[in-house]
């Protein structure tokens, strides 16, 4: 179980990653948030891009494939990209 406090996203374009993973989940996967989450439920499957392919797949003019995860099991990481880019060491 994770102990750290979640925050549920709020919109398109923030880095997440998944609160409580299932097993062979890897907790440390980042992803991008690729929809608008307001207007649902925590129970709404978003489209979310693994960051680690994001880079690879717009080098060759398009996204990777997508993961659709519920709202209510993403956390927050990071406000945009960019802060989140510039802010990692």
């Amino acid at each position: 179980m994770n102990n750290n406090k979640q925050i549920i996203p709020t919109k398109k374009g923030q880095v997440v990653r998944i609160f409580n993973p299932l097993e062979g989940e890897d907790p440390n996967k980042e992803y991008l948030l690729g929809e608008d989450p307001l207007s649902y439920g925590n129970d709404k499957q978003l489209q979310i891009y693994p960051l680690s392919e994001i880079k690879k797949y717009n080098e060759q003019g398009g996204l990777p494939f997508s993961d659709n995860i519920p709202k209510g099991d993403l956390t927050v990481i990071g406000e945009s990209l960019d802060e989140y880019l510039n802010r990692k060491p």
